[in-house]
């Protein structure tokens, strides 16, 4: 959806205070994400999603654990030999140990680098979802703005039509003090004049209302007098669907694909070397019944090639679920779509109906023109002008309707089709 250009606005922060009088649609979309408390997820989730790949990094690092132990064992191994001329040393049953092992991977099947991948999806997707939330508010937004402005556009007209009964009421006062006119078609356009001021006390209310209800979504606080600007909508009917939800269930997709990779990483062999730096009694010489030092390295490969098929029914479990996601997927874009093709209905018949409405209005204009005339001259009674003035503003109030119907059709389709 194109911006429009509307008045610009200023936004105090101490308060959030709205300074000036008027407040577009797009500025209320911009103002509901920013406030939403989910808006600040994203920072927070790439914040954690840094720690965890740091975690998996530090899988490359080597190891070390440092233990020592103490054992008092009830035999030990012996020589019961007698040589003559060789004393064979017997070790003491007390033994006593200080170590540290060091391990460093060399290969791990990929597995590392696959978790790193999935950690990333799953900020990706969690991201998506952020979106999914902030998009939805739109469509709130939408239905708070558009009463409002149907409000005050009434307003507007019950306003006009106040003005035009005022001058009527001029009129009669001094043809009933001039015996022209009755005194009870007078009192008749008196009471008319009072039921349009109740009318419009009554909107004015409403429309209060509304805005206390904008006013907490937005988290600002208005000046007195707060119009909302009727939006220009242009929407562009031929583009694609670009929901943010379409976009989360894709994320899903690959994110339960990256899993998969995982399972099957996690079955390939794994290569490590180890050290151990140790002192103790015995060291490496089981005989000895001295304190030594001593070290030893290696290099262990590990591998499980046989997990009873477990791996291969996880990766098919995987799959089911990615079959399931993209069904939903599916039955989503449906709906959309069918909700897109009421609101372009909606769009069709509301523009018919405005077309119908201003030939409405141009016909009750010109009856109420005429009965202004007859009603000076007394050739028909204030009822019957209260009557031809209530009908052309009932005419234009239902093309206000309409028009703003229209206006929200619209509003409401580009939210739908993520435009």
């Amino acid at each position: 959806m194109k911006k429009t250009t509307f008045l610009l606005i200023t936004i105090f922060q101490a308060g959030f205070v709205y300074s000036q009088s008027a407040l577009s649609l797009e500025e209320c979309y911009t103002r509901a994400i920013e406030v939403h408390p989910v808006s600040g997820d994203n920072l927070l989730l790439e914040s954690m999603t840094l720690l965890k790949l740091q975690n998996h990094n530090a899988f490359y690092y080597p190891q070390f654990e440092l233990y020592a132990q103490a054992t008092y064992q009830s035999d030990v191994t012996s020589v019961d030999v007698s040589i003559p001329g060789i004393d064979i040393p017997k070790p003491a049953n007390d033994q006593y140990k200080i170590a540290m092992d060091i391990s460093q991977v060399i290969y791990d099947g990929g597995l590392t680098k696959s978790r790193k991948q999935l950690e990333k999806q799953q900020l990706e997707t969690a991201v998506k979802q952020t979106e999914v939330t902030l998009h939805q508010l739109k469509e709130l937004v939408n239905s708070v703005f558009f009463s409002i402005l149907l409000l005050q556009e009434q307003e507007k007209i019950l306003n006009l039509m106040t003005e035009v009964l005022d001058e009527r009421v001029v009129v009669a006062k001094s043809a009933v003090k001039n015996g022209v006119m009755m005194e009870s078609d007078l009192l008749s356009l008196l009471a008319e004049q009072l039921k349009l001021k109740q009318q419009v006390t009554e909107i004015n209310i409403s429309k209060e209302t509304g805005l206390i209800v904008l006013a907490e979504l937005l988290e600002m606080k208005f000046d007195e007098g707060m119009e909302l600007v009727v939006p220009a909508v242009d929407i562009d009917r031929n583009s694609d669907i670009s929901r943010p939800e379409i976009g989360l269930y894709e994320s899903q997709i690959s994110q339960f694909g990256l899993s998969s990779d995982i399972i099957r990483s996690s079955r390939r062999p794994k290569v490590y070397a180890f050290s151990q730096v140790g002192y103790g009694r015995p060291g490496l010489n089981m005989l000895s019944d001295e304190f030594d030092p001593y070290y030893l390295v290696g290099a262990r490969i590990s591998w499980n090639p046989f997990d009873w098929k477990q791996s291969k029914r996880e990766r098919e479990m995987l799959l089911l679920k990615q079959g399931q996601v993209t069904n939903q997927m599916e039955a989503f874009t449906r709906n959309v779509n069918i909700e897109i093709e009421r609101a372009q209905s909606d769009i069709r018949k509301f523009e018919k109906l405005i077309t119908l409405d201003e030939t409405i209005i141009e016909m009750r204009s010109r009856i109420v023109l005429s009965s202004t005339s007859k009603l000076d001259n007394g050739v028909i009674n204030s009822a019957d002008y209260i009557s031809d003035l209530n009908a052309e503003k009932q005419a234009r109030i239902d093309k206000e309707i309409h028009q703003m119907k229209w206006l929200k059709a619209q509003a409401d389709y580009a939210v739908k089709k993520g435009q």
